[in-house]
């Protein structure tokens, strides 16, 4: 905008204010497009927002569990720790699989179709035998023993039948075969269980099953070899220690999922870590998010 002088005459003046009156005017239109264009864009967003709100599902009121799953809150607060919705959802799927399993005499046979799995090939119903949680993982530990010390190895899903038909005797192997693969189709968050039937329905190479067995095994051997007091302790440097002894190739990151996994952040205040829980089979390093760090 230009400034008047006392020089000017009147018509040069007028000249002068009605160029600054038009570069007002345009400045003006602008602006009052760009303010148009802000209203209809935050139109646009509260629309969005509503839509998100009545459609969004309400974050879940997990309390409500406590009633209905067995063994009531404490038991509730057992499975639920540490666990997000997504994790959540899959306990209270297996919890209500679990009574309905429970409650099922018997199961239907397949058939004989080549989607069949060789071991479930039968007709009419087979009965379900109805055992624990723990008694089909005591199974399945027996059958992994039975099948690492086999010299001629024969294919797995024909081992697991041999195995039945050696445990129960051959009346009874079907319905064995049956229950016991209904249950390892279930549980997805207990380890043996879901590497059996990941391994059993060739979603999991066998190999990788015992690489990861033996590589915990290690882990375990040189944590009790870093714990000169024999107290189920480590401190964080040995714990890292052994890390970077068994996994010589993981970068530095890997290393540091690996400390998380069991449990130890760097922002941690903790001068201790007992590394013992992480090879029990429920929680730590058995689970199925640690396996896949290990492969």
């Amino acid at each position: 905008m230009q400034v008047g002088s006392k020089n000017q005459s009147p018509c040069a003046q007028l000249d002068s204010l009605r160029d600054d009156y038009e570069e007002v005017r345009k400045e003006h239109e602008i602006l009052l497009q760009l303010h148009m264009s802000t209203v209809k864009e935050r139109d646009q967003f509260y629309s969005e927002l509503q839509e998100i709100q009545r459609t969004s599902t309400p974050r879940p009121n997990w309390t409500k569990c406590e009633s209905v799953v067995a063994g009531g809150p404490d038991r509730w607060h057992m499975l639920a720790e540490g666990k997000n919705s997504d994790q959540l959802v899959d306990v209270l799927l297996e919890e209500i699989g679990e009574m309905l399993l429970q409650e099922k005499d018997f199961f239907p046979g397949l058939g004989y179709g080549e989607s069949v799995p060789p071991f479930l090939r039968v007709d009419g119903v087979v009965e379900n035998k109805k055992p624990t949680k723990k008694d089909v993982v005591n199974l399945l530990k027996d059958a992994w023993k039975e099948r690492l010390a086999e010299e001629q190895k024969e294919k797995f899903s024909d081992f697991f039948f041999s195995f039945l038909e050696r445990r129960f005797g051959p009346a009874d192997a079907m319905a064995w075969a049956y229950t016991v693969f209904e249950n390892i189709k279930l549980f997805h968050s207990n380890e043996i269980m879901s590497q059996f039937y990941a391994v059993l329905m060739e979603k999991m190479s066998e190999s990788v099953y015992v690489k990861h067995k033996e590589t915990i095994s290690q882990l375990l051997k040189e944590m009790t070899n870093a714990d000169s007091q024999n107290e189920g302790l480590l401190t964080m440097e040995q714990f890292s220690t052994v890390l970077r002894s068994i996994f010589p190739f993981k970068k530095e990151e890997k290393i540091q999922e690996l400390m998380e996994a069991a449990g130890w952040q760097l922002s941690s205040n903790a001068d201790w870590l007992s590394y013992q829980s992480l090879f029990t089979e429920v929680g730590g390093w058995g689970g199925p998010g640690t396996c896949l760090v290990l492969s």
